[in-house]
């Protein structure tokens, strides 16, 4: 939760008198309760809060807010100035939206509540007309937060109308929805969708929706909302423009378990000491041509890999002696080191898992003397084939065992990874669903195919066979008897191969019909899950990973041991060797000298 900043940017603190409701007469007079708002701070520090806003009905007390962030800054609070707003329904003015704008707070505050006042004493009561609201708006920096399904008739459920024009105003200011529940975005969409323009819609798919506590305690948050940024205006602003990606429930916050937070050097070898932290999210190395970007990455390469660049794009082609790595240490959010063996995934330009595909051919040698002799290598060659032939076969099988235990390894680094995360997401909402797929059902299917393959091909085959004895029946004269009884043993051949092949594929089919089967509850499980918890989606998406590299574990190397318990390594000995070659010649010295 380091890089998350937890929020609540609509807040009335300081007692009911502090707000101006729309039910107050417009010369009513706020007062701001300083004894209660210090305690409702002290609240919301015993619940981690860090980034608030004061935002009471139709007033900003600049004089008590000033006070109250200085308060809240003590407690490593960052407190926003800000304020809800009753917008005029102009479709119908006897009915309101509330609409939180939260300000700059280096923006000139007092110009901000004259020019309110002044709106507010305009029409008569304490709510603003939407060209009033713009024209307060248009010369500061504001994030806008809009009520969705809460309140009622003072949401946006309530003023579908009033949707399209508030929404596109994202052009200009960043635009949020306030609900209790993340799902709430969805029903409000729906009531709202015939009332958007398509690209209004699209952009509201992603748009920030947020909670607050409102009149609520800080403990009473149902769903409390985290900006994945630091505790500032500037913070806000961009993250709620950025939507969904930056600001998110605490449901849906992933502790994210395999990645490099740190980043260690030791000074030394031309190199200065270093204490690099890294996000979770996106990380940027900046500097100059020359300030070691691309070595910095080919070290990150070599520690998590143990390979250099391939496709590096510096002007030195060759990093070995540049650095020593015993001085660059790489450590996880656990504060582990780590090292190759923890199998991180490294992509450089492109995923850097290719398989290297080796072929072994032998080349044949070829004696050449001038001496009248003559070679007969036909031994030589037959020996060279066979083993040849046996060493493919054991190269074949090696490269296999290998294969099998590198994509075990694969696997188990996979599985352990899913593990630390399940381990530290370990959650189970009272509205998630729990649901894994059975990790054995595709190798059975594939079981099947070989098998009807297997009978296909015997099918095959036995026509070949039982065509060939009628064949020699013909040719040789024999009975027509003979040749019927054939027949008759080959169609109830066939006949029993047909429905064998039938009700394998049979078998087959019901294997597939249960594997998309339950393909299809999980996704739909899955999409569920994703609506209510993003992080019990992630996790349950883990626990499904972890099923299914702990089943390709187990495959991987019962294949690997099969593979080497099958292999023989090819022995050529030299009298081998010797004894397939025999020279002739016509010449007698040459035959004596062969015969010595």
């Amino acid at each position: 939760m380091e890089e998350y900043t937890k929020l609540s940017i609509h807040n009335h603190f300081g007692g009911r008198s502090a707000d101006l409701t729309i039910n107050r007469p417009i010369g009513d007079q706020s007062q701001f309760d300083l004894i209660k708002g210090f305690k409702e701070l002290r609240s919301a520090k015993a619940e981690d809060f860090q980034l608030l806003a004061q935002t009471n009905s139709n007033n900003l007390d600049v004089a008590s807010y000033l006070l109250m962030r200085k308060m809240a800054s003590l407690d490593s609070i960052e407190l926003l100035p800000g304020i809800e707003i009753n917008l005029v329904n102009w479709d119908d003015e006897t009915r309101v939206l509330h609409v939180v704008v939260v300000v700059d707070p280096c923006s000139n505050l007092l110009v901000f509540t004259k020019a309110l006042k002044e709106a507010f004493v305009a029409n008569g009561r304490f709510a603003l007309k939407i060209d009033q609201f713009c024209e307060v708006l248009s010369d500061r920096r504001a994030v806008i937060c809009v009520h969705g399904l809460k309140q009622d008739d003072r949401g946006l459920a309530g003023n579908p109308q009033m949707a399209q024009e508030l929404l596109s105003m994202n052009r200009y200011f960043p635009v949020a929805v306030e609900d209790n529940r993340s799902f709430h975005k969805l029903s409000l969409q729906q009531q709202i969708k015939e009332f958007l323009s398509e690209e209004t819609s699209a952009w509201f798919d992603a748009a920030a929706d947020i909670s607050s506590v409102d009149r609520q305690h800080f403990d009473s948050v149902l769903s409390p909302t985290y900006m994945w940024a630091g505790a500032t205006f500037d913070d806000l602003f961009y993250s709620v423009l950025a939507g969904d990606s930056r600001m998110v429930r605490g449901e849906d916050i992933v502790k994210r378990v395999s990645y490099v937070a740190r980043i260690v050097i030791d000074e030394g070898n031309g190199m200065q000491r270093s204490d690099i932290n890294c996000s979770q999210g996106l990380n940027c190395v900046i500097g100059p041509s020359g300030s070691g970007k691309t070595l910095l990455l080919d070290i990150l390469n070599m520690k998590l890999k143990g390979k250099h660049l391939i496709g590096g794009v510096s002007n030195i082609g060759d990093y070995n002696g540049l650095y020593d790595l015993s001085q660059v240490h790489l450590y996880g959010p656990d504060g582990k080191e780590i090292d190759v063996a923890d199998g991180f995934e490294v992509i450089e330009g492109e995923n850097l898992y290719n398989k290297v595909i080796k072929a072994y051919s032998s080349e044949k040698g070829e004696l050449v003397k001038d001496m009248g002799l003559e070679i007969n290598s036909q031994g030589f060659t037959d020996l060279i084939v066979r083993f040849t032939t046996d060493m493919n076969r054991y190269l074949r099988g090696r490269a296999k065992a290998d294969e099998s235990r590198t994509a075990a390894s694969g696997a188990l680094a996979q599985a352990k990874s899913a593990a630390r995360f399940i381990a530290a997401n370990q959650v189970q909402g009272v509205d998630t669903i729990a649901y894994i797929q059975n990790p054995n059902a595709g190798s059975a299917i594939i079981e099947f195919d070989e098998r009807i393959a297997a009978c296909a091909d015997g099918f095959e085959e036995a026509k070949r066979h039982f065509d060939g004895l009628i064949s020699i029946a013909d040719k040789n004269g024999l009975s027509e008897g003979l040749k019927r009884r054939i027949a008759r043993l080959r169609a109830e051949f066939l006949t029993a191969l047909a429905i064998k092949k039938l009700d394998l594929e049979s078998k087959r089919f019901s294997k597939q019909f249960n594997k998309d089967k339950s393909k299809l509850i999980f996704e739909a499980v899955q999409a569920y899950n994703a609506k209510v918890s993003g992080q019990y989606h992630q996790l349950n998406q883990k626990k499904q990973v972890l099923t299914d590299k702990l089943s390709e574990l187990a495959t991987e190397l019962l294949s690997a041991k099969r593979s080497e318990l099958d292999l023989a390594i090819p022995v050529l000995t030299s009298a081998e060797v010797e004894g397939s070659v025999k020279l002739t010649s016509k010449s007698e010295v040459a035959r004596l000298s062969i015969e010595k």
